[in-house]
């Protein structure tokens, strides 16, 4: 806790929504609520830091839309026995996205939102499927698919590892 994760997701996320008219992105977590009551602050907090204005945020429909026409959508991925192939995640194309506190999340869920990035817009402009998990320490899944492998060398060469501590965020 304190690296900078939630900031650093959310810069990117305005940024690419800045610098990519009409791209769609996401931020998925969880639960909805811990979306809105803690990323959504953080979000709130980086456009203020950086001057940024132009956006809208629809509390119904759950996502921040831009003028330019980029949006991200706030997408709960908590697992849910009468739906356990996240289906729920339905067919909606993302050009990337971030999952907030991945280890908290079903595998699942993470594949079925990765299945989904890299499918808006990104031949347009030229932009790889990015996705951005963060994540505190944790025995769980994605300890096993990033950090330990990351750590032994055998970390996938499109994927990549950066770890951060309070330390290091002033």
């Amino acid at each position: 806790a304190g690296g900078a994760k939630s900031w650093t997701g959310c810069a990117w996320l305005l940024f690419m929504c800045i610098n990519y008219p009409g791209t769609r992105w996401f931020i998925a977590r969880n639960r909805l609520s811990d979306i809105l009551e803690s990323v959504l602050v953080t979000f709130k907090k980086v456009c203020e830091a950086y001057g940024y204005e132009d956006y809208k945020f629809n509390g119904q429909k759950y996502f921040i839309e831009f003028k330019n026409g980029s949006y991200i959508n706030l997408v709960e991925i908590s697992y849910k026995p009468s739906d356990p192939e996240f289906d729920s995640v339905g067919s909606t194309e993302y050009t990337g996205g971030w999952i907030e506190e991945v280890g908290q999340t079903h595998p699942k869920g993470a594949d079925a939102l990765f299945s989904r990035a890299g499918r808006y817009k990104n031949e347009e402009y030229g932009l790889k499927k990015m996705l951005f998990y963060t994540c505190n320490p944790k025995k769980n899944w994605a300890k096993y698919q990033f950090y330990d492998k990351s750590k032994n060398g055998t970390l996938e060469p499109s994927k990549f590892f950066m770890q951060c501590l309070v330390s290091e965020n002033p």
